[in-house]
């Protein structure tokens, strides 16, 4: 037993303490975020059988009316609700005293005294009786504002112009035409100014109406607070069920009004404050599905995906997608659960898609939805819609080559939902009528939000140092510093590793394997000679061979240093590990042979030290470096081939396969023997192409 556990104990190693450690953490974060409310447990639809027993209140319950419902009667509120308005009182009295004091002034004031007359100072207690009955006439009536919102409803909702006036805590009902306005109050002084004499009106008749004012005017407190006390007393319910009482019997249709009475009781059940004993065990029952799913996920990774699991880096990233689409999720059904469905939550398939693969993109968001579907409302609807469009939204961008891909990708995205929107609709209603066309404008936001996978793809990638098609894209231009200075220092290796990037490619395609990063990796190979590009053969036009005057070691350090140099370039230019692995394993562990066997040569009394001539390795793990070890020679020796035969290249290709792996250089290798026949074809079929080889066609006789 004891020798047992040993094993185990030794079987665990760090990083697989930190993937479990991972998995906990992402399990709690999960659990903290996840409502604890109690679920109803039976799924119903308008229109729809009623699939379970027949169901008895438990309690007395009244019917919450529709929300539809309730926002017509509120709009019918808002249609007859009338404008209060307030009467100032004290400016009437003010124009008069204003009105006196102008005439009393007349007499005293020099600048006025252009408008004295004996006539005036005779008659002027009869003016200002005259302007004070004026007045108060005109004010007595009153003289209305109609304020913009309030006018609308006189003009337009209102047919009768109906107004209330609030005055010695009474409230009486006006209309607008019961009051003057300035025009029709200056028409009267006029009118009844006419049978006055001249020098009366003429005097008079400006000073009235320069004291024109409105004394009428919008409330909008009172207003407001009428209208809000209407809203208050619109009730929110339409009957009652009593305890014990049947609200729908097994199979029977569920019409309005039972879908009504059971919403009702949903919600009722679903706010109810929950016992220590029922939070409890809906806390376990949570903590078992959601260990279950990561659990199964843990598994899926381990059996199928191995180099994912393997990874620390990708672990985080996908337990970091999947909490992002629950925050998301659960963030809108606290804040507003009618705007559930702008969460773009195909955002995160996408990304997981485009970081790792189809099948775990779909894999992962199959359980997120199936956990996320036991907390939000009609989780039927919820499940089908969101499953369909991730998985639409998945197969829809097999690879981010191009960021039109992504508006292509929304409009997919746009037009599955609206589809699955319309179908559920017509399910549930029996007709198009009705229909909310806000519901589309939300849908179509929330599939223009999964734009935001760009900058999300270019955050995480920093953030968790993985790389995507998308920086794989940017590092195939020949314009990058590191391209651009190995064509101007190193034009045949420049030219070499073009070449041997399009054979890679290939052969990536003709297996299986990732072709843009293969193609990448052999774009950047040997970068490691711009340092000293003419100690390499393809770089020697003159004819002259700088070896020829240095010792074999010191060749050989600088053929074997290429590839320190070359991932000395490539860290500093922040090129991805996932290339730079490729400069690290050309070569593997191989020996520079050429300088090898001229040393034992020259020095046939000396053992040489395999060390100097040996590169640093690794050897190649992964099927695109190892494609890369087979094409870099294949294609440096095809320029030796004095006569490019069929024959000729099928052996030179045939020599170097079997010279790798003699040296053991694929031992670590995903590469299986099968692919490698495959490579081999494909090399075959590129250089006779290269090369002109026609085939030799048998001679009928």
């Amino acid at each position: 037993m004891k020798t047992k556990f040993k094993k185990i104990i030794s079987g665990i190693t760090y990083s697989g303490v930190k993937k479990v450690l991972l998995f906990v953490v992402a399990i709690v974060l999960v659990m903290i975020m996840l409502p604890k409310q109690q679920k109803f447990k039976y799924d119903y639809f308008l229109g729809k059988p009623w699939k379970y027993d027949d169901f008895y209140a438990i309690d007395d319950i009244a019917i919450l009316k529709p929300e539809d419902e309730l926002e017509k009667e509120r709009q019918k509120v808002s249609e007859e609700s009338l404008p209060y308005y307030t009467r100032n009182t004290y400016i009437q009295d003010s124009v008069k005293i204003e009105l006196k004091n102008y005439l009393y002034s007349i007499d005293t004031s020099p600048e006025l005294s252009h408008k004295r007359s004996a006539f005036f100072s005779k008659n002027k207690e009869k003016i200002l009786s005259l302007g004070s009955r004026l007045l108060d006439s005109v004010y007595n009536k009153g003289i209305i504002l109609l304020n913009e919102n309030a006018s609308e409803k006189l003009s337009a909702e209102n047919a009768d112009n109906i107004m209330l006036m609030i005055g010695n805590n009474k409230v009486q009902v006006h209309n607008k035409n019961d009051f003057h306005n300035i025009a029709s109050a200056n028409n009267y002084f006029i009118n009844n100014l006419k049978n006055q004499p001249e020098e009366v009106s003429k005097r008079l008749l400006p000073v009235l109406q320069r004291l024109l004012t409105y004394n009428i005017n919008f409330s909008q407190s009172y207003t407001q607070l009428h209208y809000d006390q209407s809203i208050s007393r619109i009730s929110l319910t339409r009957g009652v069920i009593q305890k014990g009482e049947r609200v729908v019997a097994r199979g029977e249709i569920v019409n309005q009004t039972k879908f009504l009475a059971l919403e009702t009781i949903r919600q009722n059940y679903e706010s109810q404050q929950i016992d220590k004993k029922h939070y409890t065990n809906t806390l376990i029952g949570q903590l078992i599905l959601v260990c279950i799913a990561f659990a199964t996920i843990a598994l899926y990774l381990f059996t199928f995906n191995n180099k994912l699991f393997n990874s620390d880096k990708s672990i985080g990233l996908l337990l970091f997608l999947i909490l992002l689409v629950v925050g998301m999720v659960i963030l809108s059904l606290k804040l507003a659960p009618e705007f559930l469905l702008i969460v773009p939550i195909p955002v995160v398939p996408l990304m997981i898609r485009l970081f790792f693969d189809s099948k775990t993109a779909i894999f992962v968001h199959v359980l997120v939805m199936v956990i996320l579907s036991f907390i939000v409302p009609n989780n039927i609807v919820f499940l089908f819609t969101e499953l369909v469009v991730g998985v639409v939204a998945i197969i829809s961008i097999v690879s981010l080559e191009r960021r039109s891909q992504l508006f292509t990708t929304s409009l997919i995205i746009f037009i599955s939902y609206s589809l699955i929107y319309t179908g559920f609709y017509l399910i549930q209603e029996g007709t198009l009528q009705g229909i909310n066309f806000v519901s589309y404008i939300i849908l179509f936001v929330s599939s223009l939000l999964t734009m935001l996978v760009y900058p999300l793809l270019f955050l995480f990638e920093k953030l968790f140092r993985i790389t995507t098609n998308i920086t794989y894209f940017e590092l195939t231009d020949t314009n990058h510093p590191l391209l651009r200075e190995l064509s101007l220092k190193a034009p045949g290796t420049f030219q070499h590793s073009l070449m041997v990037s399009n054979m890679v490619e290939e052969a990536c395609i003709a297996i299986g394997a990732n072709s843009l990063l293969g193609r990448v990796g052999a774009l950047y190979h040997d970068i490691g000679k711009i340092d000293n590009p003419q100690f390499f053969i393809e770089n020697q036009t003159s004819g002259y061979n700088p070896h020829d005057d240095i010792e074999y070691t010191e060749s050989a350090k600088i053929i074997v240093g290429h590839v320190i140099k070359g991932i000395e370039k490539a860290r500093a230019q922040r090129i991805p590990n996932e290339v730079i692995d490729f400069i690290r394993t050309h070569h593997g562990t191989r020996c520079a042979q050429y300088f090898y066997n001229k040393y034992k040569i020259a020095n046939p009394d000396k053992e040489p030290d395999e060390k100097i001539f040996r590169y640093h390795g690794p050897i190649p793990q992964t099927k695109e470096t190892s494609i890369l070890m087979i094409v870099d020679p294949v294609e440096a020796a095809s320029r030796t081939l004095k006569t490019p035969t069929e024959q000729n290249i099928v052996e030179l290709i045939e020599n170097v396969v079997k010279t790798i792996i003699d040296a053991k250089q694929f031992d670590n290798s995903e590469l299986t023997l099968q692919e490698i026949d495959m490579v081999k074809k494909v090399l075959k079929s590129r250089l006779m192409s290269i090369y002109h080889v026609r085939i030799e066609y048998p001679v009928v006789k």
